[in-house]
């Protein structure tokens, strides 16, 4: 089963990926680089405000699940993360350094978009390892086979 301390210590550590994966998100200033049309900066801006609204939805619900632990919780937590890693696929794939000026500013940012996706990667498989774990106790307290079957009237 999943041990109380070392799940808490996932959460509170997943709580502090989520703030540097914000910070990360937040750093993208989209208005320093040069030669971006209308079209092209409005794409990326989009992209990073979506981005920081999954961030925040995480973070609201990581927070939750470190005030009470249940499977819900863990659920919503791990959609949570799924989408996050969606939502900085996405933004990734809007920067790119066409421009030779900013190919700095989009090295870096891709750097740090990769390293939060790799790291809400883990985290996702963590989550599906408490959530097999659950499982597993649940199916050895429970034979399902002899719930009553619903009545087919």
């Amino acid at each position: 089963m999943v041990e109380k301390p070392e799940f808490h210590t996932f959460v509170q550590t997943l709580a502090q990926d989520v703030k540097r994966w914000k910070g990360s998100v937040s750093e993208i200033d989209i208005s320093s680089l040069s030669d971006l049309s209308y079209d092209k900066g409005k794409v990326m801006d989009d992209s990073k405000n979506v981005c920081l609204k999954q961030l925040k939805t995480l973070e609201d619900d990581v927070q939750l699940l470190s005030k009470k632990i249940s499977l819900t919780n863990l659920v919503v937590v791990l959609v949570d993360l799924e989408n996050t890693q969606v939502s900085l696929s996405e933004l990734d794939a809007t920067l790119d350094d066409e421009n030779e000026k900013d190919v700095d500013a989009y090295m870096k940012w891709k750097l740090h978009l990769g390293q939060a996706f790799a790291e809400a990667m883990a985290d996702t498989k963590h989550v599906y390892g408490a959530l097999i774990q659950i499982s597993k106790a649940l199916d050895s307290r429970f034979d399902v086979s002899q719930l009553s079957k619903p009545n087919s009237k």
